[in-house]
């Protein structure tokens, strides 16, 4: 029988992937699993229960979805800020982000409510850069690809027992909402007590060996003076696809909406934690395919179809009777989660000029993460006014309209066509 030397070396690698990067792994399962016991059901908690209104809701789980991101953005503005330690930061993060789950159990209102979501989307603002500091940090070049690829396949094995988790306590509970933000507890608690088995041990120093892996890519830092980089540098290309890509942004309403909808196709309050597991699996099975073909057919041509299939999801919510359909859009857009990771964070970067990367990311970041705020705000008003079709419309022909728009100015953003000369970057 013939050996498979790349299997075989491989199967090595994973072998020498340190402590740290196992212990890792696992506190991002725990955290991981206490968070999706809880996405898919806050939203009903809060309109349901809270009687918060539905703009608030949606803030809320707008926040939840970029916070973090602008959080990070706004403290690079903080002139002087400095890091605490990263072991320090990391714990700190994960304790915020834990102890503001469970407490949700005990929330009387819609303030206290945002209050928690603003601790938790903090605590991850922290807790992600000071991890992927000390991965990288913590591990040998030769096995960083192998580590990070083992924390990402925990990460995504936490949300899918998550939803299965909370499926089984609503089943158990009667539907008992604050049971299954009690049960959170326990996730926390552990994946705190690993943290305090994580403390790195520093490596010994070593030249990177020339046929060596390069390290998987991480969050480019942002320096403080990046948003102040003028936007001529940026370059006219950047700018058209920002402009788009914030078009779509603001019509990117919460999951939330249309799992809330879908309760009342379905009549089951366990149903929403499956469907949001399904989502998770199926994203999980296609990402790393589609984001090969993603590299082969361009980002540009991608986020067209992306954005367009985004819209045509959104049109088919508007349109949804039967307990069936929620399944299949929720597959649906599985896949089209899969195919666009990260693709236009990707663009942005590749589309400013060399002199101007990083204040390409903030603003991106910046404008992105700000109206996809407003899209959670906007969506419920819509809701409140005019019902769910007009969030569902909404949400579709933005999607249709940044597809479109990005369609048109695909062979500048691509070099096909060139620019004009006064407006070249």
């Amino acid at each position: 029988m013939e050996r498979n030397p790349a299997g075989a070396a491989g199967a090595r690698r994973l072998a020498e992937i340190p402590r740290l990067g196992i212990v890792l792994a696992l506190v991002g399962f725990l955290a991981e699993l206490g968070g999706a016991m809880i996405v898919p059901i806050r939203f009903v908690f809060l309109v349901g229960v809270l009687s918060v209104s539905l703009p608030l809701a949606g803030g809320i789980e707008s926040l939840a979805a970029a916070g973090g991101t602008l959080m990070r953005v706004l403290a690079r503005l903080i002139p002087g800020s400095r890091r605490p330690p990263r072991f320090a930061a990391l714990l700190l993060g994960y304790f915020l982000s834990h102890a503001s789950r469970p407490l949700l159990a005990l929330a009387g209102s819609g303030p206290q409510a945002l209050g928690l979501a603003l601790l938790d989307r903090l605590g991850r603002g922290i807790q992600g850069p000071a991890r992927d500091t000390l991965l990288a940090e913590g591990t040998p070049p030769a096995v960083q690809p192998q580590t990070f690829a083992l924390h990402r396949v925990l990460v995504t094995l936490g949300a899918t027992a998550g939803s299965l988790v909370t499926a089984a306590i609503l089943t158990n509970t009667a539907g008992d909402l604050r049971a299954v933000f009690l049960w959170t507890a326990v996730p926390g608690v552990l994946s705190l007590l690993l943290c305090l088995a994580a403390r790195p041990t520093p490596l010994p120093a070593a030249p990177l060996l020339p046929d060596a892996p390069p390290p998987p890519p991480t969050a480019l830092r942002i320096p403080h003076s990046a948003l102040r980089t003028p936007h001529s540098v940026l370059g006219l290309r950047f700018w058209m696809f920002t402009v788009t890509a914030t078009l779509f942004a603001l019509g990117s309403v919460p999951a939330a909406f249309p799992l809330f909808y879908a309760l009342g196709l379905t009549h089951t309050l366990s149903s929403l934690p499956l469907l949001y597991g399904i989502y998770v699996v199926t994203y999980t099975l296609l990402v790393t395919p589609l984001g090969v073909l993603s590299d082969r057919q361009g980002p540009v041509p991608v986020l067209v179809v992306g954005y367009a299939a985004f819209g045509l999801i959104h049109a088919g919510w508007g349109l949804a009777t039967q307990p069936w359909q929620p399944w299949a859009l929720f597959i649906l857009y599985g896949i089209y989660a899969a195919a666009t990771e990260g693709v236009g964070r990707g663009l942005a970067r590749e589309l400013a000029p060399d002199a101007g990367p990083a204040a390409a990311l903030a603003w991106y970041d910046g404008l992105t993460a700000t109206a996809t705020l407003l899209a959670g705000l906007l969506g419920g008003l819509l809701w409140s006014a005019y019902g769910p079709g007009a969030t569902f419309g909404y949400a579709a022909w933005l999607g249709l309209a940044a597809s479109f728009l990005l369609g048109v100015w695909g062979p500048w953003l691509r070099g096909v066509r060139p620019l004009p000369a006064a407006e070249s970057p």
